[in-house]
């Protein structure tokens, strides 16, 4: 289409939904007569609705009743509104070079494909990939599943209004326990990333009613955080009304407590760039020395002997200086807070093929993923599972953090899994591990906000198009909208403190795990700066 085809367009669409505010049906169809012109189905769908529209007029003007007249109206207004959705992306699709509009034209090649059709084919493959008890040792028998759940991801997000559409098989996926909750948690994301681009109360509600009956904490977490930034960053866009209904429909169905957990990390995370600055300059080089000297004093362990040594705080101290002790200490207390404390090294982990699949980065981790089949199907399978099991690094910095094992030369990647299994051995036997990074794969709520929003974060600053996006994380809570349902007293304070206590051992020894200590592969040093 010619860039004045594409003016004459918009000015229809504009045109046609300001006759459709007033109630102005007839001279709507008119203007969208001008903007269909552009798709021949478009046209077709046009005019059928409209000579449905006629028709009824006419049998009405012969003094003929309709006992369903408003039903039959609704049902034509919301035809009329979703062909103006689909003229809206058709324009899209020949003006965006970005990944939206590559996304809609990847979806006009294939109009025999539908979210249904997709979510029909997700369930036939999950059923068939249970079913084969070769998917249990060889992970990439799960691509073409992961392939199916990425595509629906994808659809939600693409189609953006005419979602609500399909709410209703959108709304049973998600709460549907037969699902994994990995994928339900990333298609929550989708409705979350819709609703922050072109909000509507009623997508909020839906992530609401799937926070309240979530199974799972990872589903509820996403929905809740979704819900907060998306209401707070269109809350000036506002139309009159949709505040109070945000305040009486959508957030009395959340606890107050989960609010003001995702509130404290949206204001937490306008920081994160002056911290990880500050965190790289003075405290990252002093913990990479102590990890290093406490990674030799693992490595020259008695065997018969190391229970009593690692139980001993003079050997543990001996040697090793105050400095890093104190460097640690503030590490502890910064990661206990919830402070992103990886974003320098774990967060610019992204050169993987893996990142450059938008759904990969709302994806919660899991060691099933065909994408880790080089670590998880080997030797490696006890080092994924510790790593998902550590709640201050969140998802997809775990998925870097495999990655890059995965991407080391096969010659090197028995050495470094060998190194990490003795880490990961002689940190599960000290005291506090448990506590440490026990928590499992349905971690508290509060964790799981704190993993989430750093998350979103990396996405937002990480993923090179996520210019092309809004960034709710840079935009402060409002505390007109948050008021009645929190204590920003209580929001200022630590309500992180205790989360993790973390001992000393443990903590430096997923230091030198996740930095590559003891065992790094060449490659990695250069991602993990």
């Amino acid at each position: 289409m010619t860039e004045k085809m594409n003016q004459i367009t918009k000015e229809a669409i504009k045109s046609a939904r300001a006759c459709l505010e007033q109630g102005l049906l007839a001279e709507a169809f008119s203007h969208l007569a001008v903007g269909v012109k552009i798709d021949s189905r478009l046209v077709r769908d046009a005019e059928a609705l409209e000579g449905r529209y006629f028709y009824m007029l006419r049998f009405l003007s012969s003094n003929n009743d309709v006992p369903d007249l408003q039903q039959i109206l609704q049902a034509v207004y919301k035809e009329f509104d979703n062909i103006l959705s689909r003229l809206e992306m058709a324009v899209i699709a020949d003006e965006d070079q970005g990944l939206l509009g590559a996304q809609l034209r990847y979806m006009a090649l294939r109009p025999e494909e539908t979210l249904e059709s997709l979510v029909s084919d997700y369930l036939a493959e999950l059923e068939a990939v249970r079913a084969d008890t070769a998917a249990l040792t060889d992970t990439t028998r799960r691509s073409r599943l992961e392939r199916l759940a990425s595509d629906i991801f994808m659809r939600i997000w693409a189609e953006l209004p005419k979602i609500d559409d399909s709410a209703g098989l959108v709304e049973s996926l998600l709460i549907d326990e037969t699902v994994p909750v990995y994928d339900r948690a990333l298609w929550t994301a989708a409705i979350g990333l819709v609703n922050l681009q072109h909000f509507t109360v009623e997508r909020a509600r839906m992530l609401a009613r799937v926070y309240a009956g979530a199974d799972n904490n990872r589903l509820a977490v996403a929905a809740l955080v979704w819900n907060v930034i998306a209401i707070n960053y269109n809350l000036p866009e506002f139309e009159p009304g949709q505040f109070n209904e945000v305040k009486t429909d959508i957030f009395p169905e959340h606890d107050p407590a989960d609010i003001g957990a995702a509130v404290t990390e949206l204001a937490r995370s306008l920081g994160t760039e002056d911290f990880a600055r500050k965190f790289k300059e003075t405290i990252e080089p002093e913990l990479r020395d102590l990890g290093r000297a406490v990674s030799e004093k693992f490595s020259n362990i008695d065997p018969e002997k190391a229970d009593e040594m690692l139980m001993d705080p003079e050997w543990l101290g001996s040697d090793m200086g105050t400095k890093g002790f104190d460097s640690l200490k503030s590490f502890t207390e910064a990661q206990q807070s919830g402070a992103d404390v990886f974003m320098t090294s774990l967060g610019k982990m992204r050169m993987f093929p893996f990142f450059n699949n938008m759904s990969n980065w709302f994806l919660p981790f899991h060691t099933a993923n065909s994408a880790l089949a080089p670590v998880v199907d080997g030797e490696g399978a006890a080092i994924a599972d510790t790593v998902s099991s550590i709640p201050m690094i969140c998802d997809s910095d775990k998925y870097a953090l495999l990655l890059s094992l995965a991407a080391t030369p096969e010659s090197l990647r028995a050495k470094a899994m060998e190194a990490m299994t003795a880490q990961i051995y002689n940190a599960s036997q000290m005291p506090g591990y448990q506590e440490a990074f026990g928590s499992g794969t349905n971690s508290d709520r509060r964790t799981l906000v704190t993993s989430y929003v750093h998350n979103l974060y990396r996405f937002f600053t990480q993923f090179h198009k996520g210019k092309e996006f809004p960034d709710p994380l840079a935009a402060e809570p409002t505390i007109d909208l948050f008021a009645d349902f929190i204590n920003f007293e209580d929001c200022k304070e630590n309500i992180a403190s205790g989360r993790h206590i973390v001992c000393v051992e443990a903590l430096c020894c997923c230091f030198c795990m996740v930095s590559g200590i003891g065992g790094r592969p060449q490659a990695r040093q250069r991602t993990s700066s």
